[in-house]
C-alpha cells in the first residue's frame, strides 16, 4: 500500500452548489481556461449535501498541495470565507467520517489544512481543520 503521511483538507472557494463534475472539468481543461491536470486534483470531494465523491484513485498522486506524493487531498465544496457558503453540518460529518476511516488505513497520518502546508494559501480552507475534527 502507498505510504501516506498527510490528509490535506481544502475548500473549493466557490458556492456549495458547485458540483464535483464542474471541479473535475475545470481541473482537466487546458490552460488558459483551466488547470490542465490529468484528472481532478483531489482524491475525495464532499459536495454541498455532504455526499462523498471519489476523485483521483488513491494510488495516483494528487495535484492539490505539492509535493503530493505522500498526501491525500480532500476538497469540501464551499467557501468558508463567506458566511452563506460555509460548510454545513452534513459536510463536516462526512469529512469527519472520511478522516476517521483514513486513520485506520494509515495510522499516524497527520491532519492538515491546505493553508498549513502551502504558504500564501491562508484562506484555504479558512478554518482550522484540526480544531474542527479533533476537538469538536
Amino acid at each position: 500500500m502507498k505510504v501516506i503521511e498527510e490528509f490535506v483538507v481544502h475548500h473549493s472557494g466557490a458556492a456549495r452548489s458547485q458540483t464535483p463534475a464542474a471541479i473535475r472539468k475545470y481541473h482537466m481543461a487546458k490552460k488558459p481556461g483551466g488547470r490542465g491536470f490529468d484528472d481532478v486534483a483531489y482524491h475525495y470531494l464532499i459536495d454541498g449535501e455532504g455526499t462523498l465523491h471519489i476523485g483521483r484513485p488513491l494510488p495516483t498522486t494528487g495535484a492539490h498541495a505539492p509535493p503530493n506524493s505522500k498526501r491525500i487531498g480532500v476538497c469540501v465544496i464551499g467557501d468558508n470565507t463567506k458566511d452563506s457558503q460555509r460548510w454545513t453540518n452534513k459536510q463536516k460529518k462526512a469529512l469527519f467520517n472520511l478522516w476517521y476511516a483514513v486513520q485506520h488505513l494509515w495510522p499516524g497520518i497527520k491532519l492538515v489544512g491546505h493553508r498549513d502546508v502551502m504558504p500564501g494559501h491562508t484562506k484555504c480552507p479558512a478554518i482550522d481543520v484540526r480544531k474542527l475534527l479533533l476537538e469538536d
